[in-house]
């Protein structure tokens, strides 16, 4: 299923499937409809609730109601949002560390990504648990080995820092899977670790450095944009003895 933010103003979760929807399709759902998605017909005292004009998560009074509800029917994606509310202490509900661990643990089990994002971030922070950067180092893999580019880039990023074990060849895979994914702070990020494996006498050729930081600066990044720059007029300065480089300079 989908990660859909709670508090995303353009779509809905049918309860359900956990699929995603759009706000205006919601409003094209007949009560005797069966859902677009999974085919069951939403029945239930939620009914309405689910096909009404969404609420800010922190303003819904029936929300831990509604959570519990479907996280007790063994709904993952509910698990995880009761979690949420005992982390954040939201919709009437007291922080409570040792239920935001159970309920999310419980989505986790069930191979939830998002539960493996907040059990990664659970023990960052040490709520309710000891700091463990093995820990979070495990559960941000099993994140990003659900395909989501952002925490693939999160994993690069861990896989250059001494703490987490640092591991190149792994913060270039995951780098790599994010930034064909169009996700720009990894394309940046891989065309700074190729740059400067480049420069430290690697054979990692410089036009791959490039050809990252015209991705990251085409996706809207500034920094990339200073470095191609940077890098470009260097070349300009330099006499063309590499096969590709006019390529680049093109």
């Amino acid at each position: 299923k989908q990660s859909l933010p709670i508090n995303d103003p353009n779509f809905k979760r049918l309860f359900c499937c956990a699929a995603r929807i759009c706000q205006k399709c919601t409003g094209q759902i007949e009560l005797s409809e069966p859902c677009p998605s999974c085919s069951d017909v939403i029945h239930g005292q939620f009914r309405d609730e689910i096909l009404a004009p969404r609420k800010p998560w922190e303003e819904n009074p029936v929300g831990h109601k509604k959570w519990l509800h479907f996280a007790t029917q063994d709904k993952s994606w509910a698990q995880v949002q009761l979690g949420r509310l005992y982390k954040y202490g939201l919709q009437g509900v007291p922080k409570d560390p040792k239920k935001c661990l159970e309920w999310i643990q419980c989505a986790a089990d069930k191979e939830n990504p998002d539960a493996y994002t907040e059990m990664a971030e659970i023990y960052i922070k040490g709520f309710g648990v000891k700091k463990s950067d093995a820990q979070v180092k495990k559960w941000t893999m099993m994140a990003a080995d659900t395909g989501d580019p952002k925490q693939q880039y999160v994993a690069g990023m861990m896989n250059t820092m001494q703490c987490y074990g640092r591991n190149k060849n792994k913060s270039i895979y995951y780098l790599t899977l994010a930034a064909s994914q169009d996700q720009v702070e990894a394309q940046y990020a891989l065309g700074e670790l190729i740059y400067s494996d480049h420069m430290n006498g690697a054979e990692e050729p410089e036009h791959r450095a490039i050809y990252w930081f015209k991705k990251a600066a085409k996706g809207g990044s500034i920094r990339a944009e200073g470095t191609l720059n940077m890098l470009l007029n260097e070349r300009k300065k330099r006499p063309i003895i590499e096969p590709y480089q006019e390529r680049i300079m093109t």
